[in-house]
């Protein structure tokens, strides 16, 4: 959570921070993510990472796991191209050290994911 000055001038100490950010529903996308997504990609990692390090860093490296898939996701959307060429010399690095079969792993997290977060696309009216 940021610490932000109000317009005061005086910080936070309450917990409420007055971030847009931090103003957001629980629930909603970023949620889905961290919930949902974040188990399927990083399987039992964070159980592990829990027993090992404690709940608050397992949760704290789980949310920004999360965070950086939404950003992924937003600089997809935003620069397609870009996203495309960069999973394409991904891929080839990858296939320096691996089988093309052991990459089909990929394919089946990225549809997990599409069947426990279902959405479709809305256009928002013009």
């Amino acid at each position: 959570m940021k610490h932000e000055s109000d317009s005061s001038g005086v910080e936070e100490r309450n917990g409420a921070c007055s971030c847009p950010d931090c103003r957001l529903p629980r629930q909603g996308p970023p949620a889905d993510l961290r919930e949902k997504a974040v188990a399927i990609w990083c399987g039992t990692y964070y159980a592990e990472l829990a027993t090992e390090m404690g709940q608050d860093a397992a949760a704290e490296c789980e949310a920004a796991f999360a965070y950086g898939f939404e950003k992924g996701l937003t600089t997809a959307m935003l620069r397609p191209e870009w996203a495309q060429a960069f999973y394409l010399k991904l891929r080839e690095y990858y296939l320096l050290t691996h089988e093309p079969g052991h990459l089909v792993v990929w394919e089946e997290e990225a549809e997990e994911t599409c069947r426990a977060i279902p959405l479709t696309a809305e256009v928002p009216p013009g």
